[in-house]
């Protein structure tokens, strides 16, 4: 491990310093949410364009040691499509080399089941489950790779697709949605990760409608963490997404952060606080 990930580790360490997941006696999980944004409060460029890359180096190096230390990560269906993910920790030393680093659970909030077949978190986890099992050159050190956890809603979604998903092995979990369906209840979500799954800690990444939907629901948040870019792009998606309700009530639903500290990573400033309502 050189220096730079030694400090970053130190860092989240200290981060979760006060955290017990183990003897928790919440029904919910730890959730940490962190995304990164540009100055002007940006998390991506417009959809169907390519993706915005805004943290540095350092900054993402934090991300994955972040993911490193939850036992699950959560995306919306958005980023799926939008970014065809991985949600590993490749970046760490160890990864895939017998190191003592873990890939977090992905979690995938997907309410009409989008979930596309050919997603890399599909194609990695059945890569990793082939060499496995017929036990390929170097299969010990893998680093290894669980199937997606997807939350989908009731009369939401292709039975045919189910069935698929499920034959690959990936969990799927029908719940009672919001908003006519459009939406999934987050606290039934933490409710079943912690219950049937027994996940401890989540690291919650976005995108935008999933940001939003913890912010407005922060008393379920214990760490806020957001990275800013050095730079402006005028234009795109605000990590509120279309967010344009400007009433008191609704400004009184978003959190303020405590116990707040911030850092420069390379060219990157990082905050990091601990949610609490107005």
């Amino acid at each position: 491990m050189n220096q730079k990930e030694e400090d970053i580790k130190q860092l989240i360490e200290n981060i979760y310093s006060n955290s017990n997941f183990d003897k928790s006696t919440s029904p919910y999980p730890e959730v940490t949410l962190t995304y990164a944004q540009t100055l002007d409060g940006f998390i991506s460029g417009m959809p169907n364009t390519p993706p915005l890359l805004i943290s540095g180096k350092e900054s993402m190096l934090m991300t994955h040691c972040l993911r490193n230390k939850n036992e699950a990560i959560m995306v919306g269906i958005g980023t799926v499509l939008n970014d065809n993910p991985q949600l590993n920790v490749r970046q760490l030393k160890g990864f895939n080399d017998g190191g003592n680093v873990r890939n977090p659970q992905p979690i995938i909030l997907d309410s009409k089941l989008r979930f596309p077949l050919d997603s890399k978190l599909l194609n990695n986890y059945r890569e990793y489950k082939a060499k496995v099992e017929q036990k390929v050159s170097g299969y010990d050190k893998l680093t290894e790779i669980k199937p997606p956890i997807i939350f989908v809603s009731e009369g939401q979604y292709d039975e045919n697709k189910v069935k698929t998903l499920r034959e690959y092995g990936v969990e799927i979990n029908v719940i009672t949605g919001k908003n006519n369906d459009t939406q999934l209840d987050l606290i039934q979500v933490l409710s079943i990760l912690k219950a049937k799954y027994h996940i401890q800690s989540v690291m919650v990444e976005g995108g935008a409608q999933v940001i939003r939907s913890f912010l407005l629901n922060a008393s379920y948040v214990q760490h806020i963490i957001i990275t800013l870019g050095p730079f402006f792009i005028g234009t795109g998606v605000k990590a509120l997404g279309e967010y344009n309700d400007h009433s008191s009530s609704a400004s009184s639903s978003l959190p303020r952060l405590k116990n707040t500290q911030s850092l420069t990573l390379g060219q990157d400033i990082v905050v990091i606080g601990k949610p609490i309502l107005s």
